[in-house]
């Protein structure tokens, strides 16, 4: 698709799943495109304005490690902090946009004063950076995944040493064992409750479930909601050592937390959550590099 947009060469698209209530057109693994000739065309080309700059075109912002909750997927950051290793070895992967294999140490710790984030160090950036230093990184990008916050370096990624220092530094004892146990009086916040179901043709996520049947809009398959599987995901902010902690949790974590309240995932996201702010006590574990909840140890129903 990148050479028929470079090369300006007409196509006909195959198999396109038209969204009409929402103008969309969508382009999946059964749909196909084919070069066609000019004279199939029978219409003048007209180029779209460029869009406004996204995000990872912004340039890069100066931040600390406690505020990239409030950076946007893909945005570039300029961060300070000491830099921990763990003892595996870089992972060789395959770049699909340049079909070359590539490096990547996964099991990296950025931390400063205001908190420790994972951060992964693709070649050849590897090799000139040491375990325990302090720098400052340029122009490394924002990612999620699955609710987690992480670092990932880029060709642009530049890294200067400095000689900010920390009292304490964390890394090490969190990359020996990133799982942790707390226990906390309630939950602060409850943020980005989504109670899906995955199509049982295509696993796309279906979010309508309130009738007795839905559509996916990605294969087309219409089927009963109660023959579905309920799954769910959440974002809970709790505090830990004086400080906000962002946490994921998903349907294993959520269906323990529920227990106490006598609800499933077939309650409302309104009923889910309104039991989830009324827990006390609760123990847990969760990785502490992933940021995310792995086991509900126990917990208390408010009175």
């Amino acid at each position: 698709m990148q050479h028929y947009e470079q090369s300006k060469t007409p196509v006909l698209l195959k198999n396109i799943i038209v969204k009409e209530n929402e103008g969309d057109w969508l382009f999946n693994q059964q749909s196909t495109a084919y070069p066609c000739s000019n004279s199939d065309v029978p219409f003048e080309c007209k180029v779209p304005p460029k869009p406004e700059p996204t995000a990872q075109q912004l340039p890069a912002t100066e931040v600390t490690i406690k505020q990239l909750s409030t950076i946007t997927t893909n945005q570039k950051i300029n961060v300070s902090g000491t830099l921990s290793f763990g003892d595996k070895e870089p992972k060789q992967v395959m770049i699909k946009a340049t079909q070359t294999a590539s490096h990547v140490k996964e099991d990296c710790i950025l931390e400063d004063s205001t908190g420790t984030v994972t951060l992964h160090i693709w070649d050849p950036l590897i090799n000139q950076l040491k375990t325990g230093k302090s720098y400052m990184f340029t122009n490394l990008t924002v990612k999620y995944y699955q609710g987690s916050t992480f670092l990932s370096a880029s060709p642009l990624t530049t890294a200067t040493e400095t000689t900010v220092s920390l009292e304490k530094v964390m890394g090490p004892e969190l990359l020996r064992t990133p799982e942790q146990e707390i226990t906390v009086p309630d939950f602060k916040f409850i943020s980005r409750l989504t109670l899906f179901s995955p199509c049982i043709v295509c696993n796309k996520r279906l979010t309508d479930l309130s009738s007795s049947s839905t559509k996916c809009q990605q294969c087309g398959t219409r089927q009963r909601t109660n023959h579905l599987t309920r799954e769910s995901s959440v974002r809970i902010c709790v505090v830990h050592n004086n400080t906000d902690l962002w946490l994921s949790a998903f349907t294993k974590e959520i269906t323990k937390l529920l227990e106490a309240k006598s609800l499933t995932l077939n309650n409302t996201v309104e009923d889910i959550e309104e039991a989830m702010m009324n827990l006390q006590n609760i123990t847990f574990k969760y990785d502490s590099q992933k940021n995310v909840i792995t086991d509900i140890v126990s917990v208390k129903d408010h009175p």
